[in-house]
């Protein structure tokens, strides 16, 4: 299927420069920070970053778009990640995540099934080998640019990106912590 969204854009953005200063990481062994992946973007869960480009080597995740209705998170560079269903995010941890069937495989999510819903709790292993969990708190739409992520955009690009299709199910966002 054809998709009606241009990504070279966004793909320019992240060549770019979309890098943010990365979160401390003792802070966030110990408290769940909120994180959003702008549609098509890589993020590097040790660093709490978005890399500044496509082949970056520390990115963990690209939270990728198919088309207008399909979209995945895909673990990079040896990252690993699982869906858990039977305990609650405030209840994993690092023995629970270590134990748990993670897989190097695309995480699929359309507006058919919402594998990546609302709630939707996810653990992972970084390409650092570091342990963490997220819980899905909602998508954001496209034209949505509120989110610290998006405030290094300039003016041209903004007006491109308000410019397309509003697509509902755009930006992730989560909360996540690191486990160690």
């Amino acid at each position: 299927m054809f998709c009606k969204v241009p990504y070279i854009p966004f793909l320019l953005i992240c060549i770019l420069g979309c890098q943010h200063s990365p979160q401390d990481r003792k802070a966030a062994d110990q408290a769940a920070v909120v994180v959003v992946i702008p549609g098509t973007w890589l993020w590097d869960a040790d660093a709490n970053a978005f890399p500044t480009t496509p082949s970056d080597n520390k990115a963990d995740f690209h939270w990728g778009h198919q088309d207008e209705k399909e979209r995945y998170l895909q673990p990079r560079n040896g990252a690993m990640a699982a869906i858990i269903a039977s305990r609650p995010f405030e209840r994993i941890d690092l023995a629970f995540a270590k134990a748990a069937d993670l897989s190097g495989d695309r995480i699929t999510d359309s507006d058919r099934n919402n594998t990546l819903g609302p709630g939707t709790v996810v653990v992972l292993k970084t390409s650092d080998g570091r342990f963490g969990v997220l819980q899905v708190i909602r998508y954001r739409p496209l034209h949505d640019l509120s989110f610290p992520a998006a405030s290094i955009l300039d003016e041209e690009t903004r007006e491109f990106i308000m410019d397309q299709p509003n697509l509902k199910h755009y930006h992730l966002e989560f909360r996540w912590r690191s486990l160690g």
